[in-house]
């Protein structure tokens, strides 16, 4: 059976497992520059909501104490996250807007590997025809 996915477009390799996930994300908990795989991002927030769900039934305050300790872990993850999908790590600042912003930045979390920004989508609507290569913040693709 031949595969359906465009091998010029650039996916994920090296997928984590859980516990090498937080292994990880802790060991670069201060890191901003680089990339994080979707599977790397996801496992760590799944450990974090599960932690602190566990927590809460403990204790609120000590459930409070573990996410204001890990924030700074969380915030790296996804801002390696943002720039594995070619968006600009500031994107996460719309995580201060009540509701809608988590839904904007889950979004944009969520995203594969090296989409093309917004201008050479823009570019591709307006001309009719796309260009011979997409520089995408992280790859190319090229379109035949």
């Amino acid at each position: 059976m031949k595969s359906k996915t465009n091998s010029n477009i650039p996916t994920e390799t090296g997928t984590l497992t859980f516990f090498e996930s937080i292994r990880e994300c802790f060991i670069k908990y201060a890191e901003f520059n680089g990339r994080a795989s979707r599977s790397e991002f996801w496992w760590f927030m799944l450990f974090v909501i599960l932690v602190a769900a566990a927590l809460q039934l403990i204790n609120e305050t000590v459930s409070n104490i573990f996410l204001v300790a890990i924030l700074l872990p969380l915030l790296a993850a996804g801002t390696r996250r943002l720039r594995d999908s070619g968006k600009d790590p500031w994107w996460q600042l719309f995580l201060l807007v009540p509701v809608g912003g988590i839904v904007v930045v889950g979004i944009m979390w969520a995203l594969p590997p090296g989409i093309p920004n917004w201008k050479t989508l823009s570019r591709i609507m307006s001309t009719g025809r796309p260009p011979q290569k997409i520089h995408c913040g992280v790859g190319e693709w090229k379109l035949s």
